[in-house]
C-alpha cells in the first residue's frame, strides 16, 4: 500500500482544479457573449484560450489525487478472505462455527484524536485514516472474536489485531449504539454521526466496538446472538 498516496487523499485541496473550473466557466460565458455580439469565429479566437486553459488546469489539478473509490479499495484488499484467515489463526474448521452465521463488520473509525485524519468525499461519505474490521464466529459454547485495525497513512504502524475466545456464559449482550463526534476538517468543526456494534461481558466491559450499519439486517443478527447467549446461559443454569 502507498501510504504517502493515502495521506495525500486527506491533504490534497484540489485548488488548481477548482481554479480551472472557474476559468472554464468564464471562458464559456465570454464565448457566448462574443459569439452573439460579434461572430462565432471571433469568439473561438478570443474565448478559446481560457476554455482550453481551464480544461488543462482541471486535468492537471485532479491528476495524482486518490479518489474516494481508490481509498475505499485499500482496506478491502487488506481484508480479502478474512474469514479463512481467522479460522486458520484460531485453528478451527467451518463445521466448528455453524451455530450462527459468521458476522463481519467493517468501516472507518471515528475519534476526536490528533492522529486521526478526516475527509468528506465527493459522495458525501466521511472517511478517516483508521479502518476497523471485526469478525465473529460462533461455536457451540464459545464465540471467536478477531479485530483487525488498519492505519492507512502510517507505514511504521500499518495494522494491529486483537484475538479472543469468549464463553457465552461470560457475555452480556450485543447492541447497536448511535454516536457522534466533532472533528476538525479544513480548519472547521464538523459533526460526524455514526453507528457502532458493541459486544459486552457480564460486568459491562466492552469486548468489541466496531463500525456498523444500523438496519434490519444487523438487527436480525443481533437478535440471533442475544437469543443464543440467553439459551446457553439457561442451559448452564439447569446443569448446575
Amino acid at each position: 500500500m502507498d501510504f504517502k498516496y493515502s495521506k495525500k487523499y486527506f491533504s490534497a485541496t484540489g485548488l488548481i482544479a477548482k481554479i480551472g473550473v472557474g476559468i472554464l466557466v468564464v471562458g464559456i460565458v465570454l464565448f457566448i457573449i462574443i459569439a452573439i455580439a460579434l461572430h462565432p469565429f471571433q469568439a473561438i479566437f478570443l474565448a478559446g484560450w481560457p476554455i482550453i486553459g481551464g480544461v488543462i488546469m482541471m486535468i492537471f489539478g485532479s491528476s495524482g489525487n486518490m479518489s474516494d473509490a481508490e481509498f475505499d479499495e485499500q482496506p478491502v484488499k487488506m481484508t480479502a478472505r478474512i474469514i479463512d484467515k481467522v479460522m486458520k489463526k484460531f485453528d478451527i474448521e467451518d463445521k466448528h462455527v455453524k451455530m450462527i452465521d459468521p458476522i463481519i463488520l467493517s468501516g472507518y473509525d471515528f475519534k476526536a484524536d490528533p492522529e486521526y485524519l478526516y475527509k468528506k468525499g465527493n459522495d458525501g461519505k466521511y472517511r478517516s485514516n483508521h479502518h476497523i474490521t471485526a469478525v465473529m464466529l460462533f461455536g457451540p459454547q464459545q464465540m471467536y472474536l478477531y479485530v483487525y485495525q488498519i492505519n492507512l497513512t502510517d507505514e511504521n504502524n500499518p495494522d494491529s489485531e486483537i484475538m479472543g475466545k469468549y464463553r457465552y456464559t461470560d457475555l452480556s449482550d450485543v447492541s447497536i449504539v448511535n454516536k457522534s463526534v466533532t472533528v476538525k476538517m479544513k480548519e472547521k468543526d464538523e459533526k460526524i454521526d455514526f453507528s457502532i456494534f458493541e459486544l459486552k461481558k457480564n460486568g459491562g466491559e466492552i469486548l468489541v466496538s466496531a463500525p456498523s450499519q444500523n438496519d434490519a439486517i444487523i438487527d436480525g443478527k443481533i437478535s440471533d446472538i442475544n437469543k443464543y447467549i440467553l439459551k446457553v446461559k439457561k442451559q448452564a443454569e439447569t446443569q448446575e
